[in-house]
């Protein structure tokens, strides 16, 4: 069965594409042929990662196996595509042995990455240099566990944030930190109460962060700067949901004005919606962005430019 992804008004059917593969496009111009950016015998993951410095290299992150090994054992990786089309090394981020899943990536203006992810029940995170080299050891970033959901950004500068939740006491919390750029980190920064869904961040040009998740049964949103932490703000307190929020995005532009998209659940069917939270505190109602009459489908994505444009892609 095929399902429709919709951005505006425009729809178009969607198939399958290897994960195993990376195609590039220069504006206004033809897509590449398809090359392989895993190593051959190993058995890549359904979830690769792509992020893109302002020169145009790409950093690669996925998770395979070599199957040749007795139990396969996962394996965060990473690979450079850089802008002049030739490829660097496969780097291999964790410790073999270990449970690993669900990486996230960022770069910065130079190119200069961090990677976060799953591993052992734990949120642990890398650095990645401009070159594809990696810079210091495997970073647990977690204080409590289980520990789920990684999301990472970076600033201009190359300081990155992670965001997750974890369970304390038997209770669901909102955590970050930073991953300097030497691969240090920062002190945690216990956000508040959360939820075992994926939380969301975006960073604008000026370093600021915006971090969004699910609370209980509602959406909150904070702003972290180098010297502070905002109190939350609720974004859907106008909004009825009887069968909770999740999927939560972020977009943030250059002077950090967000805009943080959203699912609904409950009632007669689950909607997309997105709020708009300026960057001197304005929040605005939240926009559906669904038709009243579409079935959403579980994901959608949210990307905004420096201006502050922003595209909402859904499936339904």
């Amino acid at each position: 069965m095929k399902r429709r992804v919709i951005a505006g008004v425009s729809v178009a059917a969607t198939a399958g594409i290897a994960v195993t593969a990376t195609v590039t496009m220069n504006a206004e111009a033809a897509w590449t042929s398809a090359s392989n950016v895993s190593a051959s015998g190993w058995m890549a993951d359904d979830s690769p990662r792509v992020s893109v410095d302002r020169q145009g290299d790409a950093l690669l992150a996925w998770t395979a196996g070599d199957l040749s090994t007795t139990y396969s054992y996962r394996r965060v990786q990473t690979r450079v595509k850089f802008a002049n089309g030739t490829t660097g090394a496969i780097r291999t981020l964790s410790p073999d042995g270990a449970s690993v899943a669900w990486p996230e990536a960022d770069s910065d203006d130079t190119g200069d990455s961090a990677v976060v992810w799953e591993q052992d029940s734990q949120v642990v995170g890398r650095r990645v240099a401009a070159s594809g080299s990696l810079v210091g050891p495997v970073q647990k970033l977690s204080t409590s566990g289980p520990a789920t959901g990684p999301v990472v950004a970076v600033t201009p500068g190359g300081t990155a944030m992670a965001a997750w939740t974890e369970i304390r006491d038997g209770s669901w919390c909102a955590v970050a930190r930073r991953l300097k750029l030497d691969g240090t980190l920062g002190a945690p920064i216990t956000l508040g109460s959360g939820s075992a869904e994926k939380p969301a961040i975006g960073v604008d040009r000026n370093g600021q962060f915006v971090i969004a998740w699910v609370r209980g049964s509602e959406v909150v949103a904070k702003r972290i700067t180098s010297t502070s932490v905002s109190s939350a703000k609720v974004l859907t307190s106008s909004i009825a949901s009887y069968g909770g929020f999740g999927m939560v995005r972020v977009g943030v532009d250059r002077d950090g004005d967000a805009v943080i998209g959203y699912h609904s659940g409950g009632g007669d069917r689950a909607q997309v919606w997105a709020s708009r939270w300026s960057r001197t505190g304005t929040l605005a109602a939240p926009l559906r962005i669904s038709a009243s009459t579409d079935n959403v489908g579980f994901h959608h994505a949210l990307a905004t430019d420096l201006d502050g444009d922003s595209v909402i892609v859904w499936t339904r």
